[in-house]
């Protein structure tokens, strides 16, 4: 019997089974929403202790995984707020996240990043880690949008800052999302 396991959260997608195929592989790629990657099936793993589910399964079947990236470079975040149109902005960069100084930042990009997020074009900008402190890389500063832009990552901005974590910056999105534009 094949044993699949889907572990989308952590980003590894775990097929234990004899038998996985690549096209099993791009299968659960496009299940965990990853429709750009080119899947691919990686030699067996003699050590299973960081995908717990697979312990079980060690001594029985072959081993293969997909390593996906936490995040794809210019993907945008909320965080911390109490609902999911409002939070720090948090941007991925080189694969991982990070925040945004809140230097020039204004409502023209918190514009950008509530459309990016398929929100309406309605936002209200926070400063000063309104939304709490984040971890890890500031990644963007001095950002200026004119508020036309798809991708906050498409605004001049500078990626060498001055900042402090105490410096993020945050927003709070019109509540309704917009699924089809004309």
């Amino acid at each position: 019997m094949t044993q699949l396991h889907l572990v989308c959260a952590t980003f590894l997608i775990v097929i234990c089974d004899v038998k996985a195929t690549i096209h099993q592989a791009m299968l659960l790629q496009a299940i965990c929403g990853y429709f750009d990657l080119q899947a691919t099936l990686l030699p067996r793993i003699e050590t299973c202790s960081i995908l717990g589910n697979c312990l079980q399964h060690q001594s029985n079947h072959r081993l293969q995984a997909i390593e996906l990236p936490a995040c794809f470079d210019g993907e945008v975040r909320l965080v911390g707020g109490s609902n999911g149109f409002e939070g720090r902005v948090e941007v991925c960069s080189s694969r991982s996240w990070g925040t945004v100084c809140d230097d020039y930042w204004d409502t023209n990009d918190a514009t950008v990043v509530c459309r990016q997020l398929g929100y309406d074009d309605a936002a209200t900008p926070y400063f000063g880690a309104y939304f709490g402190q984040g971890t890890g890389s500031i990644v963007m500063d001095d950002v200026r949008c004119t508020g036309d832009e798809s991708n906050l990552i498409d605004c001049p901005h500078e990626t060498n800052h001055n900042c402090v974590h105490s410096d993020d910056a945050g927003v709070r999105c019109k509540q309704w999302r917009i699924w089809a534009r004309a």
